[in-house]
């Protein structure tokens, strides 16, 4: 190591520091960077990171620096890696630098150097380096804070990225040692909690070894967990909740919530134990968490801090932990005895837990403020849009986990809060303090998030509750409460949610309170709550009658919110609109000379904006099904919209606004007129086609499919029709499809293009059928180079479509019969792919389509040698080994090869059980805890017997009978695309006679499946079909 280099590298890394402007800070890099070209660089960095005597820095610059060059040049078999690469005697000093630098009397370089330390072992692995574990061995047993700290901060680093076999060798050495320091209360809580961090990180290393050595946590961690549980149950004993001991808790309780979600069987001795301090803990915080976070008038400073991990420690992060703890006792049928009183009532325990629960769920002053700075976060929150990791969504969960397993004792125990919460809150108005709203606004709120439970136990009797006094005494005088906002905004909320239980007499007066709180004279909070609760009311049928009397002051009112709203309001606005503007299809027409230019500023005003766009055009499709509105909207947006996509430079210059164009032109063409008005076919087409030949942008392309496929499907004698004197409009529709399909063609141009191919095909008639073979054939050709999730299943979808209308023999016929530009055989090709995406497929009528296709391609050709043949990806092989990060980067996974029928009936079996699945979570399952009585969790099955005599081709499918409409499809299914027997399939039941078909009618190759190739879990599913 050469004294002159140490020199200028620190002079350089003095004047990076010292620079006061970009370009002085500029012309130091390049100083470092020609340096570190230099032999010796490495360790000139180390050395001046180690020299007690430098300023700190520029030792901690120098740290920095020496982490960074690691990264890129410390191997040449790393990916990145940029010469040169350091000699095997200047690795030897910077490691030796590190080690020594774990040591340091600066808190600063020895989290450099652990980070440092940690990358060296990520590009080398642990047995390339022996000395390092030999010295943080050393410093653990050394005594002194500053080495262990050095030496916890690696080891914790590492400890998740250790082999299997690895483990077997550090942890009996390592944790015994950790164990000692966490002990010692001679050392500061800093340290401690450091300690328990890694023994966290053992046992989430040790979680993953379980999974393939069950015997793991019997030979590693009980034997500990003792000692480790005793210690833990005594430091958190007493109720100590000084600065100090809050961090240091967070940690304990982080640790906690590990061991019991993730080893519930091994910490079942010291749950219940355990559940208690858990609970004296929330209950002894409260009055802390009140004064710190609720409300901040007392002068008292919430704890927090966070560590050099970006890890908040401090009473929120603490508690945080305690609900979860709360949870898994709530879910855990050990503990039911805790929840249960006298009779299956809710005990003394549950009423305070929920009690508690409420208390901490009210609003802090820190969101408040928030709510004031930014009005669009009190909106993410208040729709659930974006997660707030507040209390309030901790106890929240605790709650979900309380309905989960003891729903009516739950509720009732929540109803009996709210009383004895209001009664405080009453008291304290009375007394003066100004905060009383607080804790009647949380029990409104838990009300709210536990609508559903509520609801059913109330109607059903198992809980009573005076909701006509609730409504008459408590919520009308939270509306009527100017001066708390929040309080009036989370009132009406809960009208519209619990609106079943106000008398139909009075409906109408609880609207009129709404429309009335739209108005400027109310604070904005209240205005959202009145936006949201109308939303509500307004979806639902029964309440529409009641609006007669305000929906026009309430749509004149939203209209005059929209102009000055932007992001989550304007959505919210916008989302109001789409149930509002149905209630009165009469009355709205009043509103469109303003409605319609408003929609359309709102649209124009930021063209790139999806969400809103979205928005404005779900509106524009409601009001374009409103027939006494539609010419009028036709007449107000047809000729500029006409105008626009005619306009060659909007499309080169802004894409955006030319898309949005098209959009807006597909809403207007799904709600014309069959045949087409000659406009769409003179004006629109067009240049349409045009855009869709020579554009480059993916939106314009993905919004032009659109516009085509709705033309096609609206008029397509039309387009057949259509010429320019050189070919007809299908001919155009098929060169664009033939763009599309390219394989050179952006992959995100052409997601939707399956469902403009099959409108093409099922519209076209004899006028496709001619150049059918060469459609399928370059759509087999697309799939072989697609990548996107998305493309594939769009294209796989257009041959599931054909194997219903055609029979799968043809299909397999043609596929068979081809070859991929990469030397593929089509069939396989179709059927891989079919069968590595099945799951991918999304929709809600897509995934009945897809699956109805399997099974009748199943039912027709399973037998089908060609089919047979063909080898796809079974289950994932399995391996003794742990597949840490470093080993996964050449280790990919390794599938077993099976007969395509086999991997069909798996994935018949795995959707069969998530149909299923779906199906039963409306239930419960199980006794009611209050009444006895058993909570049926599927229907009667009776009806398969019925399912079961018929043939298969009594389904309907292939008969070609395509649902004119179904107002039920979702919009990405045109419904004219709809094949109703498949849309009104029972799904649970179809797959299951249809694999109680296939046993009946292919027995040999189904046992050859069922017996050889099936796991446990598809035979445990199979089983119970064929019961």
């Amino acid at each position: 190591m050469n004294p002159t280099t140490t020199a200028a590298v620190a002079e350089s890394l003095n004047a990076v520091l010292a620079a006061t402007d970009n370009a002085s800070r500029a012309n130091a890099e390049s100083m470092l960077v020609a340096l570190s070209q230099q032999q010796g660089y490495p360790e000139c960095l180390a050395d001046i990171a180690m020299n007690q005597n430098a300023p700190v820095h520029l030792r901690q610059s120098a740290g920095v620096n020496l982490k960074n060059y690691i990264d890129k040049h410390w191997s040449s078999r790393e990916l990145g890696f940029v010469g040169p690469e350091p000699s095997v005697q200047a690795k030897a000093f910077v490691k030796a630098a590190v080690l020594a630098g774990l040591s340091d009397s600066q808190s600063r370089i020895r989290v450099l150097m652990a980070a440092t330390a940690t990358k060296i072992v990520n590009i080398e692995d642990l047995e390339s380096w022996p000395e390092l574990f030999t010295s943080l061995m050393s410093n653990l047993k050394s005594g002194s804070p500053d080495q262990i700290h050095g030496a916890l901060r690696v080891i914790s680093s590492f400890v998740d990225d250790i082999s299997e076999t690895q483990f077997s060798q550090i942890a009996p050495v390592l944790l015994p040692q950790v164990f000692e320091i966490f002990a010692n209360k001679g050392f500061n809580p800093r340290v401690r909690s450091r300690a328990i961090s890694v023994f966290r990180k053992f046992l989430e290393t040790l979680h993953n070894v379980e999974r393939l050595n069950p015997t793991v946590v019997k030979q590693y961690l009980e034997p500990q967990l003792l000692a480790w549980m005793q210690l833990i149950q005594q430091i958190l004993a007493p109720m100590d909740m000084s600065n100090e001991q809050i961090i240091f808790k967070t940690e304990i309780f982080y640790t906690l919530e590990y061991l019991v979600t993730k080893f519930p069987a091994a910490m079942k001795p010291y749950f219940s134990e355990s559940f208690q301090l858990v609970w004296r803990t929330a209950t002894a915080l409260y009055p802390i968490f009140k004064a710190t976070i609720i409300t901040t008038t007392d002068g008292v400073d919430a704890v927090e801090e966070v560590d050099t991990d970006g890890d908040v420690m401090g009473i929120n992060s603490l508690l945080f932990n305690v609900f979860a703890i709360l949870g898994v006792g709530a879910e855990s049928k050990h503990m039911d005895g805790v929840f249960a009183g006298e009779g299956g009532s809710a005990s003394a325990f549950i009423k305070e837990l929920v009690e508690v629960g409420v208390s901490y769920a009210q609003i802090s002053d820190g969101q408040i403020e928030s709510w004031e700075s930014d009005l669009n976060t009190f909106i993410q929150e208040e729709e659930e849009t974006a997660p707030s990791f507040t209390m309030r969504y901790a106890v929240t969960m605790l709650f979900d986990q309380l309905t989960a397993r003891h729903s009516a004792r739950f509720i009732q125990s929540l109803l009996g809060a709210v009383m004895v919460l209001f009664a405080n809150a009453k008291k304290a108005r009375e007394q003066g303090d100004a905060n009383w709203w607080r804790i009647l606004e949380s029990c409104i709120y838990c009300m709210c998030t536990s609508q559903e439970a509520i609801i059913e136990a109330v109607k059903s009797g198992k809980v009573s509750f005076d909701f006509d006094g609730f409504f008459g005494h408590v919520i009308q005088d939270c509306i009527k409460c100017a001066a708390c906002p929040i309080l009036q905004s989370r009132a009406l909320v809960f009208t519209s949610i619990f609106s079943a239980f106000i008398p139909t007499e009075q409906m109408p007066q609880y609207i009129n309170a709404m429309a009335t709180s739209l108005t400027s004279n109310f604070a904005l909070p209240c205005r959202i709550g009145a936006v949201r609760s109308l939303m509500k009311l307004a979806a639902k049928p029964e309440m529409v009658p009641h609006f007669s009397q305000s929906i026009g002051s309430i749509l004149e009112n939203v209209c005059a919110m929209i102009p000055s709203a932007t992001e989550d309001l304007l959505l919210l606005l916008l989302e109001s609109l789409l149930p509002l503007v149905k209630i009165d299809e009469v009355l709205v027409t009043k509103f469109e000379a303003n409605l319609i230019p408003l929609l359309v500023s709102v649209w124009t005003r930021d063209p790139d904006d999806n969400l809103v766009n979205v928005c404005v055009m779900n509106v524009f499709t409601v009001l374009s099904k409103n027939k006494l509105m539609f010419e009028a909207l036709q007449n107000r947006l047809l000729p500029p919209l006409c105008t626009s996509i005619s306009d060659a430079s909007l499309m080169a210059n802004q894409p955006g606004v030319y898309g949005s164009a098209l959009m807006l032109l597909g809403v207007l063409i799904r709600g014309s007129s069959a045949p087409l008005p000659a406009p769409y076919m003179t004006t629109v087409f067009p240049p349409l086609i045009q855009a869709m030949l020579h554009s480059e942008d993916n939106s314009i392309l993905q919004e032009g499919q659109d516009c085509l496929q709705s033309i096609i499907l609206k008029d397509m004698s039309a387009v057949v029709q259509w010429t320019d004197g050189t070919k007809n409009g299908l001919g155009y529709v098929l060169d664009v499809i033939a763009r599309l399909l390219n394989p050179q063609s952006d992959q995100s141009s052409c997601l939707f293009l399956g469902s403009l191919v099959t409108s093409v095909i099922q519209k076209g008639g004899e006028s496709v059928t001619p150049i059918l073979p060469n459609l399928l054939t370059a759509i087999v050709h697309r799939l072989s180079t697609a990548t996107y999730t998305q493309l594939i299943e769009t294209l796989l979808l257009v041959f599931a479509n054909l194997i219903l209308q055609h029979g799968s023999p043809t299909i397999i016929t043609f596929l068979s019969g081809m070859t991929t530009p990469e030397g593929n055989n089509g069939l396989e090709l179709f059927l891989r792919m079919w069968s590595e995406n099945y799951f991918e497929c999304m929709g809600f009528y897509n995934v009945k389509l897809n699956a109805a296709a399997l099974t009748r391609l199943m039912m027709e050709s399973g037998n089908d040698e060609r089919v047979q043949r063909v080898l796809v990806k079974g289950h994932l092989k399995p391996t003794s080994v742990i597949v840490t990060r470093s080993r996964s980067k050449n280790a990919p996974d390794q599938y077993e090869m099976i007969p395509f029928p086999a991997k069909a009936i798996m994935l018949i079996l795995a959707d069969y059980q998530q149909n299923r699945e779906s199906a039963m979570k409306g239930d419960k399952g199980g006794v009611d805890e209050l009444t006895g009585d058993t909570i049926d969790t599927e229907e009667d099955s009776g009806d398969w017997d019925d399912l079961e005599e018929q043939g298969f081709d009594d389904f309907g499918f292939g008969n070609g009978d395509w649902a004119d409409n179904n107002d039920e499809a979702e919009e990405t299914t045109d419904p004219e695309l709809i094949n109703k027997e498949v849309y009104d399939l029972n799904m649970t039941e179809y797959l299951g006679t249809f694999v109680k078909h296939y046993a009946s009618n292919s027995r040999d190759t189904f046992n050859v499946i069922a017996n050889q190739m099936l796991d446990n879990g598809e035979k445990k599913i199979l089983a119970s079909i064929m019961a």
